[in-house]
């Protein structure tokens, strides 16, 4: 997650914090997908220059064999990046709840709408996640202001 421009340094302190725990996950899913897409795209390149150049003789069926090995390997590769990445969806949700949960700023009506719509609409949880930093953030400023009065 990256913080929106204009973002106060609060909710840039939490978006590090999200990107901290998700770090590794990330990395390998990068690389995962930074193997595979590349694999994949010479395989069937390949294969597809052997079987409409020569035709299936037996003299290129060794070939034919190896870079549909390459590509299912890509593939496989492929399917375990997309993986990690629903994996750190996941993992992010999970933080975000969590984060919620423990706010001690927001009232447990609050909290309860920003878990409810969490789960409602995860395809919106970054959104969500930052409206609910703004929120606290906005209470802790009201909390400090009325405490020096």
């Amino acid at each position: 997650m990256f913080p929106p421009k204009g973002a106060s340094d609060y909710v840039k302190m939490e978006c590090k914090k999200l990107q901290k725990n998700v770090a590794p996950i990330l990395k390998k899913g990068m690389i995962l997908s930074g193997i595979a897409i590349p694999l994949v795209g010479i395989s069937l390149f390949n294969l597809s220059i052997l079987l409409f150049s020569e035709g299936l003789q037996s003299d290129y069926l060794l070939a034919a064999g190896l870079l549909a090995l390459v590509g299912a390997f890509g593939m496989a590769l492929y399917k375990e990046s997309n993986r990690q990445s629903r994996i750190m969806h996941e993992k992010n949700l999970e933080y975000m709840q969590t984060r919620i949960e423990e706010s001690t700023e927001i009232d447990q009506f609050e909290k309860d709408r920003f878990q409810r719509q969490l789960n409602q609409e995860p395809a919106h949880a970054y959104q969500i996640f930052h409206t609910f930093l703004e929120k606290e953030e906005k209470k802790q400023n009201q909390d400090s202001v009325g405490g020096q009065a």
